[in-house]
């Protein structure tokens, strides 16, 4: 079943196309919740109770689809009769008001083909990460279409390929271009109409000073990747400053191979169930699934890595993908906890919430330190006091 609130409704449109059967076209603010409606038998009672499972996506095919398409959906009516008793109960639900129209015809496009969706993905993994990252942030908030983001291909490679922009400059375009798609009165409708807004966006942050970005002086903030999981799909933002943790200060040249994963709702807000939905098992399959198996994002797979306290309170925490050091060691997940420190001695490997709670202690968001010589320079020793 597709279950949404009223409020999350944006429009109705009437299809009178098929006189017989017409149709109803709904559109939405943020993406309905799926769900998989099951009766069992209570046998101690002899009674039989409705058990409501929430889920990510329908299966098969369709889960690689779902992020895309849920911000519509056609019903189409048995007859005319069905339509008007919708009308009647739409008024008194306080819908928006259905608006007739011919829709366009139909065209298959295979937007959303393993084809399509496979070419773009080979197409992500062959450019630098950051500049994927933000065209895959693209995609991934429905901005474009996958055939309009592969148009793009020769004005984001003519970015890359620009003296004046480069690999942080492209990626901090590519951020603002999809800002000004969400943006209503940018008033973009066809392929050129894309084209133009990149080109503006181009133009003006040619004339801007751009020479902060990608870099920062300080050592106790950073540039964080965020990704949010959602129950139907997975939104990137960012970069954005953040303040660094002791394991990220040991990894300053690598530190776009961490990611901040965040777990909401459709409308970024926490978790929220009805008495009778099995969120449990929702949040183990969702959640746990992704824990588990980690994240691919723009080619390259994120691990779980570790939380902080804090972010933990927010439904945050930490992944990281493997990368090489120049001594040429691979650094991966694991091997990053492993260096925290022995933590069998006291049993606290038997103990995963208290092992997990002694990690995120090098997880919390602290300010960097510095090491002064004892040479009688810098600090002076003083006699005690007799």
């Amino acid at each position: 079943m597709v279950i949404t609130r009223f409020s999350r409704i944006e429009a109705l449109i009437i299809d009178t196309t098929g006189p017989s059967t017409p149709g109803v076209i709904f559109t939405f603010l943020s993406p309905p919740s799926l769900e998989l409606h099951e009766t069992f038998e209570d046998i101690l009672f002899g009674r039989e109770y409705l058990r409501r499972n929430r889920l990510s996506s329908f299966g098969g095919f369709s889960s690689r689809i779902t992020p895309y398409t849920l911000f519509a959906m056609q019903v189409t009516c048995a007859s005319q009769g069905h339509l008007k008793d919708f009308r009647r109960m739409a008024r008194v639900a306080c819908l928006p008001r259905p608006n007739d129209a011919v829709p366009n015809p139909i065209v298959r496009r295979s937007l959303f083909s393993e084809q399509t969706l496979g070419r773009i993905e080979r197409w992500l993994s062959q450019l630098p990460w950051s500049v994927a990252f933000q065209t895959l942030s693209i995609l991934n908030s429905v901005s474009l279409d996958p055939i309009e983001l592969w148009n793009l291909q020769a004005q984001i490679g003519a970015l890359l390929s620009d003296a004046n922009f480069g690999v942080a400059k492209t990626g901090y375009v590519l951020r603002l271009f999809g800002d000004k798609l969400k943006d209503p009165s940018a008033l973009i409708s066809n392929e050129n109409d894309i084209i133009t807004c990149l080109e503006g966006v181009k133009k003006d942050l040619r004339r801007a000073d751009l020479s902060y970005v990608g870099q920062s002086r300080n050592p106790g903030v950073f540039n964080c990747y965020h990704a949010t999981v959602t129950p139907t799909r997975v939104l990137l933002e960012g970069p954005f400053m953040d303040q660094t943790n002791r394991i990220l200060r040991q990894y300053p040249a690598h530190q776009e191979y961490f990611l901040r994963v965040s777990f909401t709702d459709e409308e970024i807000l926490h978790f929220r169930w009805d008495r009778d939905v099995q969120g449990a098992l929702f949040v183990k399959e969702r959640v746990g699934g992704i824990l588990e198996q980690g994240l691919d994002i723009a080619g390259r797979h994120f691990e779980f890595l570790a939380y902080s306290n804090s972010a933990l309170r927010e439904h945050a925490v930490w992944f990281c993908a493997t990368f090489q050091e120049p001594d040429g060691g691979w650094v991966t997940a694991q091997s990053i906890r492993d260096g925290l420190g022995d933590f069998e001695y006291k049993g606290l490997d038997r103990q995963p919430a208290k092992l997990a709670a002694r990690m995120s202690q090098a997880f919390t968001a602290t300010e960097p330190s510095i090491t002064l010589p004892l040479d009688g320079t810098t600090i002076p020793i003083l006699d005690d006091i007799e």
